[in-house]
């Protein structure tokens, strides 16, 4: 891949296009396709008789498609690249967007343009959903994962979080806090095109005739195959220590320098017992993170973990605890294909 242009780097933004023409566009296509030409990374070596034959500029003469025997197909390009990579099942490339999307802007199944002279998805115009439009039916799953860490643990280390699902699509994260401890945490929930492949043939062979509809290019269109949300949190107890505990050592007449102790020695070992025992602390509190996906859900900090019917007042915590619910931002993955994928 180094061999490739950029080293094989696949940094495309379609502000690019502006800037580089039609050239960067295109090599980010074709590192995609050609990375799906290698070999899986836990796979022997060696060239695949798929490859051979793309060298020798021979396809497999068993295909019936008149794509792979057409005389104007004399050289290879990033449509006869494409259709033998999802031919081979080795085609599940999407480009992405993490920042500066708002949350539940785009859904899955979201296609489009960007208009010209617009630089980034504020200017996104979305012309409709496949999925709602009952123009394609694709496999869609959901998934969030989440990390927790704290800012006092040198070095930072973040450890992943299980949630477990909660009525309404909601999930519960559990979390542990210590006395007079922060912890904070990371969520992304997303849903996505199960089969990314399939999203790619429906765009092959429905691409000119949605152009046609809209008044667009064909590989101007857009479609989204992954969208999410992003947020952060936190949780702290900030004071919930038992009233006993927080009462200086003179409330209990106990002087804290040279108090009297008794020592008994043993065989290698001794043993000190003071006349004071230790104030009494609170253990370790479980406490609980709803979220969802679901537009307009607000998520929510709370000792147990149920949730709250939609509409309902969200419950208090106990004194002494404070928290963060941290601005939530949005996420996308979309493919687009290129004129050569169109072209005669």
């Amino acid at each position: 891949m180094s061999m490739l242009p950029k080293g094989g780097a696949l940094q495309y933004r379609q502000e690019h296009d502006a800037d580089n023409g039609e050239t960067t566009r295109r090599i980010s296509h074709l590192v995609t396709l050609t990375k799906g030409l290698l070999p899986a990374d836990d796979a022997p070596i060696n060239l695949t008789p798929r490859v051979t034959a793309f060298m020798s500029g021979n396809d497999d003469d068993e295909k019936d498609d008149d794509f792979y025997r057409s005389p104007q197909r004399q050289k290879l390009d990033l449509r006869q690249l494409r259709l033998s990579n999802l031919d081979a099942d080795t085609h599940d490339h999407t480009w992405s967007e993490n920042g500066g999307i708002s949350s539940h802007k785009f859904s899955v199944g979201d296609f489009g343009y960007i208009p010209e002279g617009g630089k980034d998805f504020d200017d996104f115009v979305v012309l409709g959903n496949v999925l709602k439009d009952g123009l394609a039916s694709f496999t869609i799953q959901s998934h969030a994962h989440g990390t927790q860490w704290s800012w006092k643990d040198i070095p930072i280390h973040r450890e992943p979080m299980q949630p477990f699902p909660l009525p309404g699509d909601a999930v519960c994260w559990t979390l542990v806090v210590l006395p007079f401890a922060q912890v904070d945490c990371q969520v992304a929930h997303a849903s996505y095109i199960e089969r990314v492949s399939d999203a790619w043939r429906f765009l092959l062979l429905n691409g000119k005739d949605l152009a046609a509809k809209h008044n667009v290019q064909p590989d101007e269109l857009m479609l989204f195959t992954r969208a999410g949300t992003n947020q952060d949190f936190y949780i702290k107890d900030f004071d919930t220590q038992p009233p006993l505990a927080r009462r200086p050592a003179q409330a209990f007449n106990v002087h804290p320098v040279h108090q009297p102790f008794i020592q008994r020695q043993g065989f290698n070992n001794s043993m000190t017992y003071n006349h004071m025992s230790a104030l009494p602390t609170n253990p370790p509190a479980i406490m609980y993170l709803i979220t969802s996906l679901t537009p307009g859900f607000e998520p929510y900090w709370s000792h147990t973990p149920v949730v709250v019917p939609p509409g309902a007042a969200r419950p208090a915590l106990n004194r002494g605890w404070t928290y963060k619910i941290g601005w939530s931002t949005g996420f996308i993955n979309w493919i687009q294909l290129h004129p050569e994928d169109f072209s005669d």
